[in-house]
């Protein structure tokens, strides 16, 4: 293997049907992610009561740099302005295979956000669970989370190509239920306006929006367990 071929083995892993990409987002993206109120706020749920939740799902828009960056490197078609689908997790997830969202469904891409010891298995090979590391894998892989114990993890995702939300279909359900109702968050955001904009594509609760100045952001967050 020649230097070329050695360091684009450390950032791209292709084994059959799973493709990993190391550092997809760097530390400084990542930590402006989690600096984000929505973020923090359902991360809260979720440590404070796990009665209630077990995972929370949640939307927000991202800044178009980081669009482009992931239409790269996950091969999607995301839009400017568009919501895209996070996900706080406590504990690990049970065997699924994904079903789709809103929009066609070719492959399941999701970004770990948060390092953990665990490991992340897609149809029986095990994989780290590495803060800025992306997954593409084909539809309808049997996949779950191992020994991640009670450690809460942040994943952006998981979309389909379009970057709609695609959910899990029960294999060895484990708690798996029917989905409880949604959940609206309306935080005002003002020191993330470049990461998080664009009011005008999110779903807004009738009567939510002030006639004054001033923005909202909104977006729409519901719990599974998983």
């Amino acid at each position: 293997m020649d230097l070329v071929q050695e360091i684009s083995s450390n950032f791209f892993q292709k084994n059959n049907n799973v493709d990993v990409i190391e550092q997809l987002l760097d530390d400084t993206e990542i930590e402006s992610l989690m600096k984000n109120e929505i973020i923090i706020k359902n991360k809260n749920l979720v440590e404070n009561d796990t009665n209630t939740y077990k995972s929370l799902s949640f939307s927000l828009a991202l800044d178009d740099i980081i669009i482009d960056k992931i239409n790269d490197k996950l091969k999607c078609n995301l839009k400017y302005n568009a919501e895209i689908p996070f996900k706080w997790v406590k504990g690990d997830t049970s065997q699924h295979t994904d079903k789709n969202g809103e929009g066609e469904h070719f492959d399941t891409h999701l970004i770990y956000l948060t390092d953990n010891q665990g490991k992340l298995k897609i149809d029986n090979i095990e994989y780290n669970i590495n803060r800025g590391t992306g997954y593409i894998f084909n539809e309808g892989l049997i996949h779950e989370t191992i020994n991640t114990n009670d450690s809460i993890k942040l994943i952006l995702g998981p979309f389909n190509v379009q970057g709609d939300m695609i959910g899990p279909a029960c294999v060895d359900c484990g708690g798996y239920g029917a989905m409880p109702p949604h959940i609206l968050h309306h935080l005002p955001i003002t020191s993330m306006r470049s990461l998080f904009t664009n009011n005008s594509k999110i779903y807004h609760k009738p009567h939510s929006q002030s006639a004054g100045s001033g923005g909202v952001v909104n977006c729409r967050a519901k719990s599974r367990r998983t």
